[in-house]
């Protein structure tokens, strides 16, 4: 009877660090990092060196990558064939909700991001805007966000926000249930 109760208390601790692991994103285009991570769970990680449309996928210890212009042209070919197979009838389309519904519920999960930093390093090219914007930037700045202009030509930037599923649910559910 034990055993019963302690794979029952393994199963909903799973279940809980499932709803409380921080669900991570960064981008950094100075180091050339992209990537989104569920800490103990998996991640993805888009490779722009190795081409456009190449992503790394990994869940637990299993680990694939992807090139999504292969995935979608096969998908296309599949298509091509069911589609020269049967005639389309005439569909009936079912009435969504509002798009204001939808937009409200974007808007509460929005929120429930965390930005950790946020930094943009940024050169129009023309000296006459940079100088007229270097007092905006300056003004804008805190520890871990803000804008700083240079007249170097960089222009980079850097994206930590988190997130946990939880809140996720949380905002989806509280939007759903007035």
């Amino acid at each position: 009877m034990w055993v019963w109760w302690l794979l029952l208390a393994i199963l909903l601790a799973a279940i809980c660090w499932l709803f409380w692991a921080p669900i991570r994103l960064e981008i950094n285009t100075w180091k050339g990092v992209y990537r989104m991570d569920w800490k103990g769970v998996g991640g993805l990680v888009w490779l722009p060196d190795e081409g456009l449309d190449v992503v790394e996928t990994r869940i637990f210890f299993w680990k694939k990558r992807w090139v999504l212009s292969e995935i979608q042209s096969r998908e296309k070919r599949e298509n091509a064939k069911q589609a020269s197979r049967q005639k389309l009838k005439g569909q009936t389309h079912k009435k969504g909700k509002s798009g204001r519904s939808g937009l409200q519920m974007a808007k509460k999960m929005l929120r429930t991001f965390r930005v950790r930093q946020c930094r943009l390093w940024l050169d129009t090219g023309d000296y006459l805007w940079n100088a007229w914007l270097f007092p905006l930037g300056w003004l804008s700045r805190k520890p871990h966000a803000g804008i700083w202009i240079n007249f170097q030509g960089k222009n980079e930037g850097i994206l930590l926000a988190e997130n946990r599923l939880g809140r996720l649910l949380w905002a989806v559910i509280s939007s759903r249930v007035r």
